[in-house]
């Protein structure tokens, strides 16, 4: 919920207890607003105490936003979050108590191999493989998938490498 006071806006959210380790003080952040567009922001106060919430407005996963929420009971529970506040880097007009998504990073992995999602396909051993090109060839290699990202995977496995053409399945 981003919020204004005197000449800073705050996006404060209420991040689920076990995901407490994605949110780092001075992290920048992309913060999407209703419009669709999008600011940025950094991350300014991470709580230290977990409240127990109602779950309402809440969501999981890598990206998290919406609604602030939560009484002061004792935290332990499965719905226990923590607070942060993203401070928005530039003000934005007419927003105040508006809904808006704030993404933060889990990891970040550099000069990786990455092929569509959609490429992999199941292997009879039960692992993975990419479907790729020798010459004029099609043959099936096995991989290891690493991190999910818009859409794309990271590979490992032999005969996997820079300039490999990966076939994806019709």
């Amino acid at each position: 919920m981003l919020s204004t006071t005197a000449d800073t806006q705050v996006v404060t959210l209420s991040l689920k207890a076990t995901q407490q380790e994605l949110a780092h003080v001075g992290e920048d952040v992309p913060v999407a607003l209703p419009d669709g567009t999008t600011v940025r922001g950094h991350v300014s106060e991470v709580g230290t105490v977990a409240s127990e919430s109602s779950g309402e407005g809440e969501k999981s996963g890598e990206k998290a936003g919406g609604a602030s929420g939560g009484s002061a009971s004792a935290g332990s529970g499965e719905n226990a979050t923590i607070s942060v506040k993203v401070t928005l880097d530039h003000a934005v007009a007419h927003l105040d108590k508006a809904p808006v998504s704030v993404e933060l990073v889990k990891s970040i992995r550099r000069d990786v191999l990455a092929v569509p999602a959609t490429a992999l396909v199941a292997s009879a051993g039960g692992g993975f493989a990419v479907q790729a090109l020798e010459g004029n060839r099609r043959v099936e290699l096995a991989v290891t998938p690493g991190m999910f990202s818009d859409g794309y995977v990271e590979i490992e496995g032999a005969g996997i490498a820079a300039g490999v053409t990966v076939l994806e399945p019709q």
